[in-house]
C-alpha cells in the first residue's frame, strides 16, 4: 500500500483479552488513512497470532515480533518501521472512538512541521463506563518563541506526559534520534514527550476525550508492573536533565509554570523512590548508598525539593538537616508505621 498518512503504533503484550477491543476500535475509524503496525513484545499467550490474523486481513495492518524488551523497546521497532509523516501510539489494552483520529485533523495540518497535535483522554472501565479521569483540552494554537511558557501555563500540557492522544511528526522523531528509553519502564513516555517538546515550534491543541485508557484491576499488560528504587533512580536522573534542557533551550520564565516542572522532576521523583526503598526490605547498606546518592545536590533540594503533605514537609527536614543514618532510621518509621 502506498505510505499512509499516519501510522498507529501499538505494543502488545500478553493482550489476547483486549488486542482484539482495541484493533476493532481502530478498524472504526471514520478517518481512514491510517496504517496499523502491531508489535508483538515476545507475548506467551496468543497475542501474537491474533495480531496477525488482523495484518491477513486489511492491507493496512502489519504484525511485527520481536524478543520481549518492555513497551518503550516495542515502540521503538514500530517507529523503525513507520513511512508515514505522522505517527501515534494506542496501548493494546485501550480503545478508540470512532472520531479520534479525524479529531486530529490531518489535513488541515498538512503542511505543519515541527509541530505536536494533542486531543484528551478519558480514563474508563472495561464497560466504558467513566472512571476518575478525564484530560480535555480546548481548541488552542501555541506558537513563538514562548511556545512552551504559553502552553504549559494556560492548560494541563505539561502534566499529560503519556505517550497517547498525540500526533507526532515521524520525521522530527528521526531527525533528532528521539527513542523511548530502555533503562526504566515508567513514564518512558513522558520522557519521549518531553524530549519531542525541545524541538517543536508549534503545539496544536483539540477538544475532545476521545481515546479510552482502559482500567483493569487485574491488568497484566505491558504498563502494569512494579518498579525497583534502582530504575526510579535513573529515571530521576533523565527525568530531571530532560526539564533542565526544556528550561534551557526555551523561555520557561512564569513561576507557576517553573513550580510545575520543578515539583514533577524533583520532588515526586525522589519522593517515589524513597517510598520504593523504605516499603520493602531493603538491606541498610543499600538503603544508605542510595539517600546519598540522592543527596549528592543538597542545594537543588533545598531549592526545589518541596512536598505538599505535612508527611512530606517533616520528611523534607530529616532529609535535608539530619545525619544520614538518622535520616535512614526516620524514614523506616515513617514509611512502615
Amino acid at each position: 500500500m502506498d505510505n499512509a498518512t499516519i501510522t498507529i503504533i501499538v505494543p502488545v503484550y500478553n493482550a489476547e483479552s483486549t488486542i482484539e477491543r482495541c484493533v476493532d476500535s481502530i478498524l472504526a475509524q471514520s478517518y481512514s488513512d491510517w496504517e496499523l503496525i502491531l508489535v508483538d513484545d515476545g507475548s506467551p499467550d496468543d497475542s501474537g497470532k491474533i495480531c496477525d490474523r488482523y495484518a491477513a486481513s486489511d492491507s493496512r495492518i502489519r504484525s511485527l515480533h520481536i524478543s520481549n524488551g518492555g513497551a518503550g523497546n516495542a515502540r521503538n521497532h514500530g517507529l523503525d518501521n513507520c513511512k508515514s509523516k505522522w505517527v501515534t501510539f494506542v496501548d493494546s489494552d485501550d480503545s478508540l472512538e470512532p472520531g479520534y483520529l479525524a479529531n486530529f485533523h490531518l489535513d488541515l495540518n498538512k503542511d505543519e512541521d515541527d509541530v505536536i497535535i494533542m486531543q484528551g483522554y478519558r480514563r474508563v472501565n472495561p464497560l466504558k463506563e467513566p472512571l476518575s479521569e478525564t484530560v480535555n483540552l480546548k481548541n488552542a494554537v501555541y506558537a513563538g518563541d514562548s511556545v512552551l511558557n504559553d502552553a504549559f501555563g494556560s492548560d494541563h500540557i505539561f502534566e499529560y506526559g503519556q505517550v497517547v492522544g498525540k500526533a507526532y511528526i515521524h520525521n522530527l522523531i528521526y531527525r533528532h534520534q528521539i527513542r523511548f528509553t530502555t533503562d526504566f519502564h515508567i513514564s518512558e513516555d513522558h520522557l519521549f514527550y518531553l524530549t519531542y517538546l525541545l524541538y517543536v515550534n508549534k503545539i496544536i491543541t483539540y477538544q475532545g476525550s476521545l481515546y479510552n485508557y482502559i482500567w483493569e484491576n487485574n491488568n497484566t499488560s505491558l504498563s502494569q508492573v512494579q518498579h525497583p528504587f534502582q530504575e526510579l533512580y535513573i529515571r530521576y536522573l533523565s527525568l530531571l536533565k530532560a526539564c533542565n534542557d526544556l528550561c534551557d533551550r526555551h523561555p520557561l520564565i512564569a513561576p507557576a509554570v517553573l513550580a510545575k516542572i520543578r515539583y514533577f522532576s524533583i520532588t515526586a521523583s525522589i519522593s517515589m523512590i524513597l517510598r520504593a526503598i523504605y516499603c520493602k526490605p531493603v538491606e541498610k547498606p543499600v538503603r544508605m548508598e542510595m539517600l546519598q546518592k540522592i543527596l549528592r545536590d543538597r542545594n537543588l533540594l533545598l531549592r526545589h525539593f518541596k512536598p505538599h503533605s505535612k508527611q512530606g514537609q517533616i520528611l523534607r527536614i530529616c532529609l535535608l538537616y539530619t545525619p544520614v543514618s538518622i535520616t535512614d532510621m526516620l524514614l523506616r518509621y515513617s514509611f512502615r508505621k
